[in-house]
């Protein structure tokens, strides 16, 4: 689960809605996983404060993104690489300036 403003939302889900719906979501037992697999959790606070760093794009506009990738290679077979160009110079463009004091 992650958190939107106040509402967890299911990973899975936002990639399902941003396959234009047509995610097909197969949910197994879960034993096949780390045993960890149901608590990890990323959380860039950390980064933020030592580094300074501040995420370019929302969880939400990168799972768009990596859904959009996967349809226009998979479905659409695009070129990878170009995708991946593509992908890397869209991602460097959205500056955000960083915290200051760092």
């Amino acid at each position: 689960m992650i958190e939107i403003g106040a509402k967890p939302i299911a990973l899975v889900e936002l990639a399902r809605t941003a396959y234009a719906g047509n995610g097909e979501v197969h949910y197994n037992d879960g034993a096949e996983g780390p045993h960890e697999a149901d608590r990890l959790a990323l959380d860039a606070a950390k980064a933020q404060m030592a580094l300074g760093f501040r995420p370019r794009w929302s969880v939400v506009q990168s799972v768009n993104q990596a859904m959009a990738w996967y349809w226009a290679q998979y479905d659409g077979g695009a070129d990878a690489r170009t995708l991946c160009q593509s992908d890397i110079a869209t991602y460097e463009s959205h500056w955000v300036e960083p915290a200051h004091g760092h």
